[in-house]
C-alpha cells in the first residue's frame, strides 16, 4: 500500500457514503475499494473477481440511469486506483507508472445526482 492507494481509498470511502448508493452496492464497492488496498499481487485473480464486481455494480447503475456513465467510469477507475499498479507496466517502464492525482477532487466533481 502506498500513500496515492491509500488516499483513492479514503475518497471513494467518502462517495459511498453517499444515499445514492443502496446497501448492496455499498458493500459491493467497499469490499472492491478495501481488497484492492490490500492487495500485494497486481495482477492476482481476487483483484480480477474485485474489479468485475466493481464495474458490475456501477453498470447497473449507470443502466438504471441513477448515475451516468461516465460517473461510473470515473469512480470505477477510482475503485482501481486503490489497488496495486498492474506489473507489466512497471517493467516495461523501468519503475512504477504515474497514477492519476485527483485526490484533491470530491464528490461533487463526479456529477452524482442529489436526492
Amino acid at each position: 500500500m502506498n500513500d496515492e492507494r491509500y488516499k483513492s481509498y479514503l475518497f471513494i470511502s467518502r462517495v459511498l457514503r453517499s444515499d445514492l448508493f443502496n446497501a448492496l452496492e455499498q458493500e459491493v464497492l467497499t469490499d472492491a475499494a478495501e481488497g484492492l488496498l490490500l492487495a500485494r499481487e497486481p495482477e492476482s485473480g481476487e483483484i480480477e473477481n474485485l474489479e468485475l464486481n466493481a464495474r458490475a455494480a456501477l453498470d447497473g447503475m449507470a443502466a438504471a440511469r441513477r448515475i451516468h456513465r461516465t460517473t461510473a467510469a470515473e469512480l470505477f477507475e477510482r475503485i482501481r486506483d486503490c489497488g496495486p499498479a498492474p506489473q507489466k507496466m512497471q517493467q516495461a517502464a523501468g519503475h512504477a507508472p504515474p497514477r492519476r492525482h485527483h485526490h484533491a477532487r470530491h464528490a461533487a466533481t463526479l456529477d452524482l445526482p442529489s436526492r
